[in-house]
């Protein structure tokens, strides 16, 4: 049973089957954005296509992402289609992660960039910010002087970038490079979008102590369809959509699993019955805040990862540009991303008489690095958490 009120009219729908429990496959047509940046990402409870978009047609500007939700909510499957949508419209796509997994590393061979640690994740959105500068002194061919970004305009210089970071929530709160991940999204969710790009942050909380600060968060909302998948309850995923929501109201419910068998727990009990252990999964079952604040509930479609991608993506992948590369390439961000440290690239390198390094981190494993070593015997204070790390190391000596 599915209600909807609009006013004065009002739906009432009654199915045999839960209609969200369906698979909607993803096909290239559905994915190919229109004229106006809109594409198919899914459908509602009634059947009703449901669209996103891959830059924002009516402010002539990128578009951010904002996509919840726990693990095996469809998050993953959700950033499939909105890559392929984003690629078949020609753009750039990096994506990090804070640990590797078999989806994301197969995302990986349809778009430009793509890599698993934190360090990753600083760098990737520490170059999206340079980005920004040097997007703003290319020359554009038509008049050689230098403009904003305009969707869809064939005398562009560059292509839109759209930088993801999932688990953006844990990665804000790394110890070594959280400070800098948390830092340069901000920058990014502001200046971004007239710079051709969209932030894509995705993770399991959209508030602040979780590393969304209210201006990133305000900004995320007003320049993306926020997409909210299950956060563990309905009390969770509603809050989460509420805080996404200019005025929120009658946010839709996403269950854990739907009952796949009919009837109610009463007359299971009058007839002796056990109750049903497991209905039909809601991965994929999302609730879309649309751009007039009201919210509805869908289904996603489904790219299948056990098959080949290749039917969902261009054939070739696309790239920045080669000024753009050379421009990064001289400021010393353009590089394997998954190698250590390097020199000086985070923080200043110690003199000579300092005894010791103060830069902190190897690149490898979980988070990209260790910590500096107490035996340091100096340390530059510049944060909270510097300062208690020099009174730890002085007790500790």
């Amino acid at each position: 049973m599915e209600h909807a009120v609009d006013g004065i009219e009002f739906l009432i729908s009654a199915f045999d089957k839960p209609p969200l429990s369906a698979i909607f496959p993803a096909t290239r047509e559905l994915l190919t954005p229109d004229a106006k940046g809109m594409y198919v990402c899914g459908f509602t409870i009634t059947g009703q296509p449901v669209k996103n978009m891959v830059f924002q047609h009516d402010k002539n500007a990128a578009a951010h992402g904002l996509i919840l939700g726990v693990s095996r909510s469809g998050k993953t499957q959700f950033f499939a289609i909105n890559m392929a949508a984003q690629s078949l419209d020609g753009q750039v796509v990096w994506l990090s992660t804070v640990r590797k997994d078999e989806k994301t590393s197969r995302l990986g061979k349809y778009i430009d960039r793509q890599g698993s640690n934190a360090l990753w994740m600083a760098r990737s959105l520490r170059a999206a910010k340079a980005l920004c500068e040097i997007r703003a002194e290319m020359p554009w061919p038509h008049d050689g002087e230098a403009h904003d970004y305009k969707p869809g305009d064939p005398r562009c210089p560059y292509r839109q970038l759209n930088v993801y970071a999932d688990e953006f929530m844990t990665a804000a709160q790394d110890a070594t490079f959280g400070e800098f991940i948390q830092a340069d999204g901000d920058d990014l969710t502001v200046t971004g979008l007239k710079y051709g790009i969209g932030f894509n942050p995705a993770g399991q909380s959209p508030f602040a102590h979780n590393g969304f600060s209210t201006e990133m968060k305000d900004n995320l909302r007003q320049n993306s369809r926020p997409t909210i998948f299950n956060m563990g309850s309905p009390g969770a995923t509603r809050k989460a959509a509420e805080g996404t929501m200019e005025n929120a109201y009658d946010v839709p419910t996403i269950p854990a699993r739907y009952a796949q068998q009919e009837g109610s727990a009463i007359e299971r009990a009058m007839r002796g019955e056990a109750d049903p252990e497991n209905g039909v999964s809601t991965g994929g079952v999302a609730i879309m805040v649309l751009d007039n604040g009201r919210a509805v509930l869908m289904l996603s479609l489904y790219a299948d990862f056990d098959s080949d991608l290749a039917t969902l993506f261009p054939d070739d992948v696309n790239h920045l540009t080669d000024h753009e590369i050379a421009e990064l390439t001289k400021r010393g961000l353009c590089f394997d991303w998954n190698q250590p440290v390097r020199p000086g690239e985070f923080w200043p390198e110690p003199k000579e008489d300092d005894g010791g390094s103060r830069r902190r981190g190897g690149g490898g494993g979980k988070g990209g690095g260790g910590r500096g070593s107490k035996g340091s015997s100096r340390q530059e204070v510049v944060s909270a958490r510097k300062a208690l790390e020099a009174i730890k190391s002085l007790t500790d000596a």
